[in-house]
């Protein structure tokens, strides 16, 4: 299975022809007027802009393309050259090399260099990273030799956040209980939790955590911190 092609949505066909043509460098293919426009990727796949019509759906800014690309850093020195401003600065992650610019119309740009890690890989707790959230978290992030998912151990003493919630806007993950008990915040729903149980949380949900316990966490795809989101309630 390939993917044939991908639609985004514009304000300016004009504007944007020139920032894909020019500044990301693809082959032009076709233009109807300034209504559609559309660009060949080398390994064959297609990418559309039309004009956006304002429904819900084809706002443009929501967005999201990603480039595979061989030399991640070497394009971000490229645009930093040109005076871009980085949606997410570039970054080395267990699964590669990563950052993201905007288009003219606020879609995000994501540059993408694959690791060359192997496929299957075993990791033990003295590989994990410690990621300090402050007194009332602490996560024992595993590498991931792939951005399709990634596992961590979560340590809760107390709410996080500490107020509020955090939306993670990309990512949907589901949490393992294994020590303790607590409570989990989803929505518009409170699950009370034991060892054993499991709770899914989509993307773009509130979410919140309390109580003194641990858990298990995936992430799909794998996390990065661009995508998440405080909230007051």
């Amino acid at each position: 299975m390939d993917l044939d092609s991908a639609i985004l949505y514009t304000n300016d066909i004009s504007k944007i022809r020139k920032f894909y043509e020019r500044t990301i460098g693809l082959e032009f293919e076709y233009q109807d007027g300034d209504v559609f426009v559309s660009f060949v990727f080398p390994n064959g796949g297609k990418l559309g802009i039309n004009k956006s019509i304002l429904t819900d759906r084809e706002k443009p800014g929501g967005q999201t393309l990603f480039i595979r690309v061989s030399d991640a850093a070497k394009h971000y020195e490229k645009y930093k050259s040109e005076g871009f401003a980085f949606y997410e600065p570039f970054r080395k992650y267990d699964w590669g090399a990563y950052f993201a610019i905007l288009d003219p119309d606020g879609n995000k740009v994501g540059f993408i260099q694959p690791s060359d890690l192997p496929r299957s890989a075993k990791y033990s707790r003295s590989d994990t990273e410690l990621i300090d959230l402050g007194p009332t978290k602490k996560i024992y992030k595993y590498p991931s030799p792939t951005r399709s998912l990634d596992i961590g151990i979560m340590v809760l003493n107390g709410r996080h956040p500490e107020s509020g919630f955090v939306v993670e806007h990309d990512c949907e993950f589901v949490m393992y209980v294994t020590k303790g008990e607590g409570t989990f915040y989803v929505g518009d729903s409170i699950y009370k939790v034991k060892p054993g149980d499991a709770v899914f949380v989509p993307t773009d949900h509130k979410f919140a955590a309390d109580g003194n316990f641990e858990y298990i966490t995936v992430d799909s795809p794998a996390y990065y911190p661009g995508q998440t989101e405080s909230i007051s309630d």
